[in-house]
């Protein structure tokens, strides 16, 4: 099977909704839905009752390659097409899904999308006016968080020039993912082309700005940014950098609640909005997450072949196996590991 529906078949509560009674063809088209035309959320439910039907013939899952192709058009065709790009467009495509058992009841969400209840979470972005003090908080959601590759940043290794990019740098290197989560809530100077007025002055100042998680999805998404630009001749180059990811992840530490101790001392600091303000879960998601799947990329950016890694067990544990085409083998822990990972999946220990 394509590496492209692993992922959501081995999701927990993806995998609770569909073989449940989330999503039926049979229910699509009593609501209305005309004969023929193509439904994501109609062939993902085929793949799924395929999937765990105890067939052990090939799984071959064509149309949902063609439903997904109507909905993306742009992306659509036989030329290999970026993990990234297809999750991104594969969850707009499955957005409007609405769960009435299962995933939104009971987490406390009442009828809220399917994937914004299995992906959705809450960036909390704070800038600070460098010459009065005062900040500016906005609240953005998200579906996935992509990070730097970031050499050395509390890792444990030696630092990079981060003035020169990483593909130019001669050497692959080494990361670890939980310095690229801390380089991604590290507070950052806004550059002089970032304009930004500061309400308390009214007027333009510099002023630094610094991301958290205020909110955690059940299934965290996380990308890896492998291509970056080189300068000169200006063009993307391959981030080769080895990247060393753990099979449980603490994410206590990049949540607003850390940040703003970090930040604030024992200082008071503004109260938080309540999380059903900002749409999200009850406090029933654990910072505690368990790795349940990779997508892996070999090659270069001009061509090459995603494999996935899986754990059908997500994060009640379980073998491990290599989704490669219609090839399915089992693998060690040591070969996860050792992957060139592009995108991260990991279940919070509550589903």
């Amino acid at each position: 099977m394509s590496w492209r529906p692993q992922v959501f078949i081995h999701s927990p509560l993806m995998r609770n909704y569909f073989l449940g009674q989330g999503h039926s063809q049979s229910a699509c088209l009593r609501h209305g839905k005309s004969p023929g035309v193509p439904c994501l959320s109609c062939e993902l439910d085929a793949v799924f009752a395929a999937a765990y039907s105890g067939d052990r013939a090939p799984l071959s899952p064509t149309d949902f390659l063609y439903s997904w192709w109507t909905f993306a058009d742009s992306l659509a065709g036989y030329r290999q097409q970026d993990a990234h790009e297809f999750y991104l467009s594969a969850l707009s495509g499955l957005a409007g899904v609405q769960p009435n058992t299962g995933v939104g009841s009971c987490r406390g969400r009442g009828l809220v999308p399917l994937v914004d209840a299995v992906f959705g979470g809450v960036l909390r972005s704070d800038v600070t006016c460098s010459v009065c003090g005062h900040t500016s908080t906005a609240y953005d959601p998200f579906l996935d968080i992509s990070l730097d590759m970031v050499q050395g940043h509390g890792a444990g290794f030696g630092a990079a020039n981060p003035s020169v990019p990483r593909c130019a740098q001669g050497a692959v290197g080494h990361a670890t993912l939980q310095g690229c989560l801390r380089h991604f809530v590290t507070p950052e100077r806004l550059s002089a082309g970032e304009a930004w007025v500061c309400s308390a002055c009214k007027q333009q100042q510099p002023a630094v700005k610094q991301l958290s998680i205020r909110r955690l999805p059940p299934v965290l998404a996380l990308h890896v940014k492998r291509e970056e630009e080189l300068w000169p001749p200006f063009r993307p180059c391959p981030v080769q950098t080895k990247l060393h990811f753990p099979l449980s992840l603490d994410l206590a530490p990049y949540t607003t609640p850390a940040i703003l101790r970090e930040r604030c001392g024992f200082q008071r600091f503004p109260c938080e909005p309540a999380l059903g303000d900002l749409g999200g879960l009850n406090d029933t998601v654990s910072c505690r997450y368990r790795l349940f799947a990779v997508i892996s990329h070999k090659g270069d950016l001009s061509g090459g072949h995603y494999v996935v890694f899986v754990r059908p067990g997500g994060a009640a544990g379980g073998s491990w196996y290599q989704c490669d085409d219609a090839w399915v083998t089992a693998v060690s822990v040591e070969d996860v590991t050792a992957c060139q990972a592009y995108m991260l999946f990991y279940s919070d220990e509550a589903s």
